[in-house]
């Protein structure tokens, strides 16, 4: 082993590796500038101010006709933003589905935490035709950087093939889609 001798190791530079001062005060204000971005965006997105905050509240109810071969999904939306959403546009059609209506009338404003029942119903045209994995509604909201779109997700229902008892990591692999359900009631069929 080799010591060195007390003049090389003062004869050294102690400071050799480092960064200089203001590298490191210019290091240290970029990290704190990008965490207060990175707060600011958390902030902004959690809030509704970037994106909007419609979500699925209370219940939802549904009804089905047979013989028209139509249904209607009341789903109860809030507004757990912080800032009042135009409402523009609600639901869409899709395979086997026309959507026929939609209330209450848009557009109309939602405040903050404000809730409301939105309604779509649907033409059944096709029985079989029906989307068969999750179908979420959605939401046109005018804002003002432009119009966006949000998705309300609707529940589904526990499928009657499913055991009666069981467990499950995941998603629920009995689950039926909502629209596979009135669908299904509105073709005449057993639920699935």
């Amino acid at each position: 082993m080799t010591l060195v001798s007390d003049s090389v190791w003062q004869s050294l530079d102690h400071h050799a590796g480092r960064l200089p001062r203001r590298t490191s005060r210019r290091l240290a204000a970029a990290g704190a500038a990008a965490l207060v971005l990175c707060l600011l965006a958390v902030a902004g997105w959690t809030t509704g101010v970037v994106w909007p905050r419609l979500v699925l509240v209370g219940g939802q109810g549904s009804s089905a006709d047979s013989a028209a071969h139509t249904f209607e999904l009341s789903l109860e939306v809030a507004n757990e933003g912080i800032q009042s959403v135009i409402v523009a546009d609600i639901g869409r059609s899709g395979p086997g589905l026309l959507l026929t209506r939609t209330t209450p009338a848009v557009p109309f404003v939602l405040v903050p935490g404000e809730r409301i029942e939105m309604t779509v119903a649907y033409q059944v045209t096709g029985c079989d035709d029906v989307p068969t994995l999750d179908w979420p509604v959605p939401v046109w909201v005018d804002r003002f950087i432009g119009a966006q779109r949000v998705w309300v997700h609707p529940l589904g229902t526990t499928s009657a093939a499913a055991p009666t008892s069981y467990t499950y990591s995941g998603a629920d692999p009995y689950l039926v889609p909502w629209q596979v359900v009135l669908a299904a009631q509105a073709c005449g069929r057993a639920r699935p």
